[in-house]
């Protein structure tokens, strides 16, 4: 699913990792977040091939593997844009399923509205997406992830500085998506994870410069 081979960037150095379709894994030391860039093509190795099921990670191939993975990271912005700030948290995620062809005109917004209630959002489906809060962006990003259905999974956001309650439903909604077969990798470290996951560190499996 995801094959690093002698891939070099920034801190990364030589960089040998083979990860299978439907794990889940922790990512450990220096490097995670050019990890999940690398990972979700947002930037490309200076070395090395990346392959994400079965693709080539280059320029030419961006748009084929931004459809196959969701890497969503602290801030609110996730894949570089996807949310438009100055319309509605309920129109961002319609917006997206009409783009990613998955919009069901027999269901309507029912379909968002139902995923608004299981994130706690639905009385925010109005609100600008400039005008969530912290947590509510970081909620919102989860959902942005069920709709989009990815293989690869990138979670680079800090889930601990969350309430327990809502860590405890993000956890279960990313659970869910592996049982269905998404690959999972969180940059999380500690020992909040309430569930196994194969840790990786990156010391180990490449040469990093301080």
């Amino acid at each position: 699913m995801v094959e690093f081979v002698d891939v070099s960037k920034y801190c990364l150095k030589d960089l040998n990792l083979k990860i299978n379709k439907g794990e889940l894994c922790t990512l450990k030391g220096i490097g995670k977040t050019t990890f999940c860039k690398l990972a979700s093509s947002c930037i490309f190795p200076d070395k090395g091939t990346i392959r994400i099921d079965g693709i080539v990670s280059n320029p030419k191939n961006t748009h084929f593997i931004k459809r196959k993975v969701a890497f969503l990271h602290d801030g609110q912005e996730v894949d570089d844009g996807v949310f438009i700030q100055n319309k509605t948290l309920a129109w961002n995620l319609t917006y997206f399923l009409k783009v990613m062809k998955k919009y069901d005109k027999s269901v309507g917004t029912r379909q968002v509205v139902s995923l608004l209630e299981k994130l706690g959002l639905v009385e925010k489906k109005d609100v600008l997406i400039c005008h969530l809060s912290h947590t509510e962006t970081i909620k919102a990003t989860i959902g942005y992830a069920v709709l989009k259905g990815p293989l690869l999974l990138l979670v680079d956001m800090p889930l601990f500085s969350l309430n327990q309650n809502t860590q405890t439903m993000i956890f279960d909604i990313i659970k869910t998506m592996n049982t269905f077969g998404t690959t999972v990798i969180f940059t999380l470290s500690g020992g909040g994870i309430p569930y196994k996951t194969r840790e990786i560190s990156l010391m180990h499996e490449c040469h990093c410069e301080e």
